[in-house]
């Protein structure tokens, strides 16, 4: 009976010490890449995704978008990885950018996100971004570049640097590509972005991520 009792003590004791240390690894659900597409142009890859993060009760901090081109044989043509800030508990982030080199038009391109355990944390620790982009315009130049310009409204606290992300859609309605600029200084208000695009690929259908990074 002795014995018996000891070994309810101790179970109960290891519950209560994983529910101290924040739940146990099933609890914290792995990052989503929800939606993915790319191009090629001149050698490089351009990509664009969408990352959301299910879990309401962590934020990961240094999360790693794996970027992986293969031929039609299944072997890799090259890969990257991109490291963004961080997400916050229950958001969702969109990014794109030119990637990398490819040598070869890619048969697949695998987007996959990469944490580990300890990239997990209390999500009180970051709060959901109060981040988006207004009054943008597309304008279009002589050369088949644009310029997206418009204003990034900020109802949070001060941020250091945002990416600011114009993600380009196909004729369905999924992402064709994207790209990237980064804006410093980003106070509580209102603040003046411009994107340059130097490919001609663009569509009319597209949305605009405004993402702290």
């Amino acid at each position: 009976m002795k014995k018996k009792l000891i070994s309810i003590l101790a179970v109960c004791m290891l519950a209560v010490t994983l529910t101290a240390c924040g739940g146990t690894e099933e609890s914290k659900a792995p990052l989503e890449v929800q939606q993915s597409g790319y191009m090629v142009e001149d050698g490089f890859l351009y990509y664009g995704v969408k990352i959301h993060n299910p879990n309401e009760d962590y934020a990961v901090e240094f999360p790693t978008l794996r970027i992986t081109a293969k031929d039609a044989e299944g072997n890799v043509i090259n890969t990257e990885d991109q490291v963004f800030g961080y997400i916050a508990a229950g958001d969702t982030i969109g990014y794109g950018f030119l990637g990398m080199e490819v040598s070869a038009q890619p048969s697949s391109v695998d987007f996959e996100m990469v944490t580990n355990t300890e990239d997990y944390v209390d999500g009180s620790l970051y709060d959901k971004p109060q981040l988006k982009a207004t009054d943008y315009k597309m304008t279009k130049d002589e050369f088949g570049g644009s310029t997206i310009a418009g204003n990034i409204v900020n109802d949070g606290a001060d941020m250091d640097t945002v990416a600011v992300t114009v993600l380009f859609k196909d004729a369905e309605g999924n992402i064709a590509w994207g790209e990237s600029t980064f804006v410093d200084h980003v106070k509580t208000g209102t603040t003046p972005f411009s994107l340059d695009i130097y490919s001609g690929k663009t569509t009319d259908d597209y949305e605009i991520w405004v993402t702290p990074w």
